[in-house]
């Protein structure tokens, strides 16, 4: 694939606000601030990405800011396009840092492989998806922890 030849701006995309409403399809994604690529990423499940991105709280900074992608239909060629696009596009976000929270977890060396694995299957970081699981924990419990707030406890 030729990146010269792939122009994001002309690709389908929504707002970041919208980003729930991305599809379910392996892609190669690209951030942009107007007409700017701001950074480049993979998945293999583009909506599962978005519902929690390292990157997330600093692009929604940011006004404008839009995902749009390139769907995949051979997903293990993933890795090979978004280097191309990386190479080719320059976005001064990909290889920045990111602050992030620290997670320290204490588990079973076994454990640990079998949820690495699972991480590294939906294209996850271990971190990243800590951070999905204990956000989407803490969503579901919202009645919960507002009666405990009215009630004490």
């Amino acid at each position: 694939m030729n990146p010269a030849t792939i122009n994001p701006l002309t690709l389908p995309s929504l707002s970041l606000a919208n980003r729930s409403t991305l599809p379910s399809c392996p892609a190669v994604y690209f951030v942009l601030e107007g007409d700017r690529v701001l950074y480049v990423g993979r998945s293999r499940n583009l909506r599962q990405r978005w519902v929690i991105h390292h990157r997330y709280k600093q692009l929604k900074a940011i006004s404008n800011i839009r995902i749009a992608w390139l769907e995949c239909s051979e997903p293990s060629l993933l890795a090979e396009i978004e280097a191309a696009m990386i190479r080719y596009f320059l976005p001064p976000l990909n290889g920045s840092a990111v602050t992030s929270p620290q997670i320290t977890l204490l588990l079973d060396k076994s454990l640990k492989e079998k949820f690495k694995r699972v991480c590294s299957i939906r294209g996850m970081k271990m971190s990243e998806e800590i951070v999905r699981f204990i956000e989407k924990s803490v969503r579901e419990n919202d009645d919960l922890l507002a009666l405990v707030d009215k009630f004490g406890g």
